[in-house]
């Protein structure tokens, strides 16, 4: 993983779609060039979708202005099925059954939503915007080294709880159950998870990654 930021990315080139021709597969590519720029204040927020994130307060998250001139307003990333329940400034969707619904919805025609390639390219949404060098990072992750290609220096992490691998039948997500996700006694594994965000951490040092957990 290299240490790449928003400020230098112009686009890149996706695989739109293939064709077998005489037996050979034929890759059709498609330039998505960067149409979103971000200005903040350094200070983000990435909300998970772990039980924990039950007990922060998201609206507090939403009407903290950052005190005077807003110096230190947060910029809000969130992940997958949380626009169900709150809207973040940026939601990032991975996977083609929440991005089909995030945009049958009609969330994206007046939020900001970014998915990966395979979702994009799957559901046709003109509105959705590209995860730059996209990793196949789960939601939680792919929401985190968002936050740092964005160039932000201090970023919180909500909900990121991860699953106990002494516990099994219970799946740590506000939204299990639901469409899109496992049941809420299906085992799931973190492993990962964990190793993509050490990936991140590690590429991105000079960052200030700090969880937030309950007491």
């Amino acid at each position: 993983m290299q240490q790449v930021y928003r400020r230098d990315y112009t686009g890149e080139f996706i695989i739109s779609h293939t064709d077998k021709v005489n037996g050979k597969i034929i890759q059709h590519r498609e330039w998505i060039p960067n149409n979103f720029n971000l200005s903040s204040t350094g200070l983000a927020v990435v909300i998970g979708n772990g039980v924990s994130r039950l007990e922060c307060p998201l609206n507090l998250i939403r009407m903290h202005t950052g005190g005077i001139d807003f110096e230190k307003r947060l910029t809000i990333y969130g992940c997958n099925a949380l626009y169900r329940d709150f809207a973040p400034d940026i939601l990032v969707v991975n996977g083609r059954t929440l991005a089909a619904e995030v945009s049958s919805s009609g969330y994206a025609n007046d939020h900001i939503v970014f998915s990966n390639a395979r979702a994009i390219t799957s559901i046709k949404n003109q509105q959705f915007h590209l995860i730059p060098f996209d990793k196949n990072f789960n939601a939680g992750a792919s929401a985190t080294y968002l936050a740092a290609f964005d160039g932000h220096n201090k970023i919180y992490m909500v909900g990121f709880d991860n699953h106990d691998r002494a516990s099994t039948g219970y799946n740590n997500n506000v939204y299990a159950g639901t469409p899109g996700y496992s049941s809420t006694t299906s085992e799931v594994s973190s492993e990962r998870w964990e190793e993509h965000m050490m990936e991140i951490f590690e590429t991105y040092q000079h960052i200030e990654f700090v969880r937030v957990m309950s007491h």
